[in-house]
Protein backbone atom coordinates (compact mmCIF):
# COMPACT_ATOMS: atom_id res chain seq x y z
CA UNK A 1 0.00 0.00 0.00
CA UNK A 2 1.19 3.34 -0.92
CA UNK A 3 -2.03 5.92 0.00
CA UNK A 4 -1.02 7.88 3.34
CA UNK A 5 -2.61 7.26 6.64
CA UNK A 6 -5.34 9.00 7.50
CA UNK A 7 -5.28 8.48 11.02
CA UNK A 8 -3.12 10.12 13.57
CA UNK A 9 -0.78 8.23 15.48
CA UNK A 10 0.56 9.71 18.51
CA UNK A 11 4.45 8.64 19.80
CA UNK A 12 4.57 8.56 23.79
CA UNK A 13 8.41 9.22 24.89
CA UNK A 14 8.57 8.93 28.36
CA UNK A 15 12.54 10.51 29.32
CA UNK A 16 14.33 10.21 32.94
CA UNK A 17 17.75 11.20 32.27
CA UNK A 18 17.78 10.25 28.95
CA UNK A 19 18.80 14.13 27.28
CA UNK A 20 21.86 12.67 25.33
CA UNK A 21 19.76 10.36 23.47
CA UNK A 22 15.77 11.83 23.24
CA UNK A 23 16.35 14.09 19.90
CA UNK A 24 17.26 11.03 17.69
CA UNK A 25 13.85 9.39 18.92
CA UNK A 26 11.99 12.24 18.41
CA UNK A 27 13.39 12.67 14.94
CA UNK A 28 12.91 9.01 14.00
CA UNK A 29 9.34 9.63 14.92
CA UNK A 30 8.83 12.62 13.16
CA UNK A 31 10.28 10.89 9.63
CA UNK A 32 7.77 8.92 9.10
CA UNK A 33 6.44 7.88 5.68
CA UNK A 34 2.88 7.95 4.90
CA UNK A 35 1.86 8.67 8.18
CA UNK A 36 0.44 11.23 10.17
CA UNK A 37 2.20 11.46 13.31
CA UNK A 38 2.44 13.32 16.72
CA UNK A 39 5.33 13.21 19.33
CA UNK A 40 4.70 13.90 22.79
CA UNK A 41 7.80 13.42 25.15
CA UNK A 42 7.32 13.26 29.08
CA UNK A 43 10.31 14.55 31.38
CA UNK A 44 9.59 12.25 34.22
CA UNK A 45 11.33 14.32 36.94
CA UNK A 46 14.82 13.49 35.42
CA UNK A 47 17.57 15.16 37.78
CA UNK A 48 20.41 15.01 36.29
CA UNK A 49 20.72 18.99 35.14
CA UNK A 50 20.67 18.57 31.42
CA UNK A 51 17.60 16.26 30.27
CA UNK A 52 15.25 19.20 31.24
CA UNK A 53 16.46 21.29 28.93
CA UNK A 54 16.99 18.91 26.28
CA UNK A 55 13.55 17.69 26.51
CA UNK A 56 12.59 21.46 26.19
CA UNK A 57 14.57 21.46 22.77
CA UNK A 58 12.54 19.33 21.19
CA UNK A 59 9.87 21.81 20.82
CA UNK A 60 11.47 23.52 18.16
CA UNK A 61 11.39 19.89 16.34
CA UNK A 62 7.52 20.18 16.49
CA UNK A 63 7.27 17.86 19.65
CA UNK A 64 4.98 18.55 22.82
CA UNK A 65 7.15 18.49 25.74
CA UNK A 66 5.62 17.91 29.47
CA UNK A 67 7.35 17.91 32.65
CA UNK A 68 6.23 16.20 35.57
CA UNK A 69 7.55 14.87 39.07
CA UNK A 70 8.94 11.29 38.67
CA UNK A 71 6.51 9.14 39.18
CA UNK A 72 8.07 5.91 37.41
CA UNK A 73 7.74 4.53 33.53
CA UNK A 74 4.59 2.80 33.85
CA UNK A 75 3.32 6.59 34.96
CA UNK A 76 4.47 8.97 32.66
CA UNK A 77 3.67 6.66 29.64
CA UNK A 78 -0.16 6.78 30.77
CA UNK A 79 0.56 10.67 31.12
CA UNK A 80 1.39 11.33 27.77
CA UNK A 81 -1.23 8.77 26.15
CA UNK A 82 -3.58 10.64 27.89
CA UNK A 83 -2.27 14.04 26.35
CA UNK A 84 -2.82 12.17 23.28
CA UNK A 85 -4.64 12.70 19.97
CA UNK A 86 -4.28 9.70 17.90
CA UNK A 87 -6.24 6.66 17.46
CA UNK A 88 -3.53 4.66 17.32
CA UNK A 89 -0.26 5.05 20.23
CA UNK A 90 2.95 3.93 20.07
CA UNK A 91 5.47 3.91 23.11
CA UNK A 92 8.90 4.48 22.68
CA UNK A 93 11.68 4.62 24.78
CA UNK A 94 13.85 7.72 24.81
CA UNK A 95 17.23 5.88 23.81
CA UNK A 96 15.43 3.94 20.99
CA UNK A 97 14.75 4.91 17.13
CA UNK A 98 12.47 3.27 14.87
CA UNK A 99 12.30 2.89 10.72
CA UNK A 100 10.90 5.38 8.59
CA UNK A 101 8.13 2.37 7.62
CA UNK A 102 7.40 1.50 10.99
CA UNK A 103 4.14 3.42 11.05
CA UNK A 104 2.96 2.30 7.82
CA UNK A 105 3.89 -1.62 7.94
CA UNK A 106 2.59 -2.07 11.46
CA UNK A 107 -0.94 -0.58 10.52
CA UNK A 108 -1.06 -2.56 6.91
CA UNK A 109 -0.41 -5.61 9.56
CA UNK A 110 -3.67 -4.37 11.80
CA UNK A 111 -5.79 -3.75 8.56
CA UNK A 112 -5.09 -7.38 7.90
CA UNK A 113 -6.52 -8.35 11.38
CA UNK A 114 -9.25 -6.44 12.35
CA UNK A 115 -10.05 -8.54 15.76
CA UNK A 116 -6.07 -7.68 16.25
CA UNK A 117 -5.11 -4.95 19.95
CA UNK A 118 -1.46 -4.12 18.40
CA UNK A 119 0.93 -4.99 15.79
CA UNK A 120 4.26 -5.74 17.04
CA UNK A 121 7.66 -6.45 14.68
CA UNK A 122 11.31 -7.72 15.52
CA UNK A 123 14.16 -5.21 17.18
CA UNK A 124 17.77 -5.25 15.69
CA UNK A 125 20.19 -5.75 18.78
CA UNK A 126 22.87 -2.85 17.84
CA UNK A 127 23.78 -3.20 21.03
CA UNK A 128 24.92 -7.16 20.88
CA UNK A 129 26.62 -5.97 17.12
CA UNK A 130 25.46 -5.64 13.62
CA UNK A 131 23.04 -8.20 12.50
CA UNK A 132 21.94 -9.28 15.84
CA UNK A 133 17.99 -9.73 15.89
CA UNK A 134 15.67 -10.38 18.35
CA UNK A 135 12.90 -12.53 16.55
CA UNK A 136 10.14 -12.46 18.56
CA UNK A 137 7.65 -14.80 17.90
CA UNK A 138 4.20 -14.79 16.64
CA UNK A 139 1.26 -13.90 18.97
CA UNK A 140 0.45 -17.03 21.07
CA UNK A 141 -1.71 -16.39 23.98
CA UNK A 142 -0.57 -19.63 25.86
CA UNK A 143 3.26 -18.82 25.50
CA UNK A 144 2.25 -15.37 26.51
CA UNK A 145 1.40 -16.67 30.10
CA UNK A 146 4.80 -18.00 30.45
CA UNK A 147 6.92 -14.92 28.78
CA UNK A 148 6.75 -12.11 27.15
CA UNK A 149 6.67 -12.10 23.25
CA UNK A 150 7.52 -8.22 22.13
CA UNK A 151 9.50 -5.43 22.98
CA UNK A 152 6.63 -2.50 24.07
CA UNK A 153 7.26 -0.27 21.01
CA UNK A 154 4.48 -1.58 19.26
CA UNK A 155 1.50 0.10 17.13
CA UNK A 156 -1.53 -0.37 19.61
CA UNK A 157 -5.42 0.26 19.02
CA UNK A 158 -6.18 3.67 21.49
CA UNK A 159 -9.27 2.27 21.88
CA UNK A 160 -7.99 -0.95 22.89
CA UNK A 161 -5.43 0.48 25.70
CA UNK A 162 -8.19 2.66 27.48
CA UNK A 163 -10.44 -0.42 27.30
CA UNK A 164 -8.12 -2.08 29.62
CA UNK A 165 -7.07 0.86 31.92
CA UNK A 166 -3.40 1.66 30.10
CA UNK A 167 -0.15 0.40 32.07
CA UNK A 168 0.02 -0.50 35.69
CA UNK A 169 1.18 2.23 37.34
CA UNK A 170 2.01 0.46 40.59
CA UNK A 171 4.70 -1.75 38.34
CA UNK A 172 7.53 0.72 38.46
CA UNK A 173 10.00 -2.26 38.70
CA UNK A 174 9.16 -3.78 35.08
CA UNK A 175 6.71 -6.25 33.70
CA UNK A 176 4.41 -3.68 32.91
CA UNK A 177 4.51 -4.36 29.15
CA UNK A 178 3.76 -8.07 30.03
CA UNK A 179 1.05 -7.39 31.98
CA UNK A 180 -0.78 -4.73 29.51
CA UNK A 181 -0.40 -7.55 27.01
CA UNK A 182 -1.90 -10.28 29.08
CA UNK A 183 -4.78 -7.88 29.97
CA UNK A 184 -5.38 -7.19 25.87
CA UNK A 185 -5.37 -10.98 25.48
CA UNK A 186 -8.09 -11.82 28.44
CA UNK A 187 -10.31 -9.66 26.12
CA UNK A 188 -9.99 -11.64 23.28
CA UNK A 189 -7.64 -9.17 21.30
CA UNK A 190 -4.35 -10.22 20.55
CA UNK A 191 -1.13 -9.08 18.93
CA UNK A 192 -0.11 -9.25 15.42
CA UNK A 193 3.72 -9.85 14.40
CA UNK A 194 5.19 -8.04 11.49
CA UNK A 195 8.32 -10.10 10.52
CA UNK A 196 11.03 -6.96 10.14
CA UNK A 197 13.31 -5.43 12.42
CA UNK A 198 11.90 -1.87 12.76
CA UNK A 199 12.92 -0.90 15.99
CA UNK A 200 16.67 -0.17 17.19
CA UNK A 201 18.31 0.68 20.81
CA UNK A 202 20.02 4.25 19.70
CA UNK A 203 23.04 4.46 17.06
CA UNK A 204 23.93 7.30 19.69
CA UNK A 205 24.37 4.24 22.23
CA UNK A 206 26.96 2.93 20.45
CA UNK A 207 29.17 6.28 20.01
CA UNK A 208 29.47 6.49 23.86
CA UNK A 209 33.03 6.08 25.59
Amino acid sequence: MSDHIRELTSFVIPCFNHGRFVAEAVRSCLDQLEASTEVIVVDDGSTDGATPAACDALNELGARVFHQANAGLPAARNAGAARASGQYLVFLDADDWIEPTFVRRLYDALQDDHAASHAYCQERLTDLGQGVIWRVPSWDPITLLVTNLHPVTCLIRRDCFEAVGGFDESMTRGYEDWDLWLRLASRGWPGVRWPEPLLSPSRLRMRRP
